[in-house]
């Protein structure tokens, strides 16, 4: 049964009548604007926060596999990104290790072209001194 609007007021000046205007007021205010039937009780409240809980509980399970799909795909480009810098890293060194290699050989080549010369130039004037070491010797 909804209680009306004029039977709220009806009900107000037989309080006011009855109790005066100002405890009239008061314990109008704390009647409710509507029917009994309207308002919400504690196991209405429990019920409420249960399903509000269960929809958080649902939404957040969604929210967490698109993080974890976004995450994996993350991980997935990171990698093949490392993967593809390994390969240029490795290629690069491979290139630096050959450039290298053919200059070592270069430099040996020289190195061995200028000890050989000078090894024959030394070799002429030991043999050189010999001979005058000999001729000196004779003179003696």
């Amino acid at each position: 049964m909804t209680v009306e609007e004029q039977e709220r007021r009806v009900l107000q000046e037989v309080l006011v009548d009855t109790l005066g205007p100002k405890p009239a007021d008061t314990l109008m205010h704390y009647l409710p604007p509507v029917g009994w039937a309207d308002v919400a009780t504690k196991h209405d409240l429990e019920v409420l926060e249960e399903r509000i809980g269960l929809r958080l509980s649902a939404e957040l399970a969604g929210v967490r596999a698109e993080f974890n799909a976004g995450l994996t795909e993350v991980r997935t480009k990171v990698g093949t990104g490392l993967a593809e810098v390994r390969t240029e890293v490795g290629t690069g060194l491979a290139e630096v290790r050959a450039e290298l290699n053919a200059g070592l050989a270069e430099v040996r080549t020289e190195l061995y072209r200028g000890l050989n010369q000078q090894t024959w130039k030394m070799i002429s004037m030991f043999a050189g001194l010999q001979g005058l070491l000999f001729a000196a010797l004779k003179l003696f």
